[in-house]
């Protein structure tokens, strides 16, 4: 699925926030949500699951993912 739309993560504001907000969005939506951080696109959607997607995805790209 191509997204239509990418929102940017803003400077001022903490990637929590951005997933947060992305999370919301898409539920009020009912739909996938685009957002990108440091040149990466991350998609969240509805369901509560796919913000634990997203939040791995920008973990492993940071080499943090599986760290406790």
């Amino acid at each position: 699925m191509s997204p239509d739309e990418v929102h940017d993560k803003s400077p001022n504001e903490s990637v929590g926030e951005f997933f947060a907000w992305m999370a919301k969005k898409a539920r009020l939506d009912g739909k996938i949500i685009y957002g990108r951080i440091n040149g990466l696109v991350y998609s969240v959607g509805p369901e509560d699951e796919n913000i634990d997607q997203a939040i791995d995805k920008f973990l492993d790209s940071l080499g943090l993912k599986g760290i406790d």
